[in-house]
């Protein structure tokens, strides 16, 4: 397995099972949650896998010879730590914005259905980069209302 496949699919974690997608964002969601950074650190780990994921996405695609294949799940680590920035380190927020992501990555609302055709690993990493700006805009607003309400 080439290198830009092994880190496209977060070392074959993506060919596992029949819903890569939810897994590659539970692996995410994982290593995120262990990873011992402070709020700018997850803003820097967000602007370095967006800036990565688009080549490697772009040349496993290519080596595997396939469009937008769901083996590859880079792109839902990048919408889950996008999707976690700025909640506090708690579990019920994390599972929310993992439930979250994993909806709107599904469904492709409100414009993500027509960015995921954008060629290459940019269309690959963009859409889930949009559904994760959308988990984390909804998280927040919930947590909002709820506190307002307690």
């Amino acid at each position: 397995m080439k290198g830009s496949v092994l880190c496209a699919t977060l070392g074959g974690v993506g060919f596992i099972g029949k819903a890569p997608g939810t897994l590659g964002t539970a692996l995410a969601a994982v290593v995120l949650w262990l990873l011992p950074l402070g709020a700018w650190g997850r803003v820097a780990l967000v602007l370095l896998l967006g800036a990565a994921a688009v080549p490697i996405s772009t040349a496993a695609e290519r080596e595997l010879k396939a469009r937008d294949p769901g083996s590859i799940v880079i792109d839902e680590a990048l919408g889950m730590a996008i999707a976690v920035l700025g909640l506090a380190h708690e579990f019920w927020p994390w599972l929310l914005a993992f439930l979250a992501f994993r909806l709107f990555d599904i469904i492709k609302p409100w414009g993500i259905d027509r960015i995921q055709s954008w060629p290459g690993g940019l269309g690959i990493v963009a859409d889930d980069a949009l559904a994760g700006v959308y988990a984390s805009l909804s998280v927040h607003a919930l947590l909002l209302i709820f506190s307002l309400f307690s």
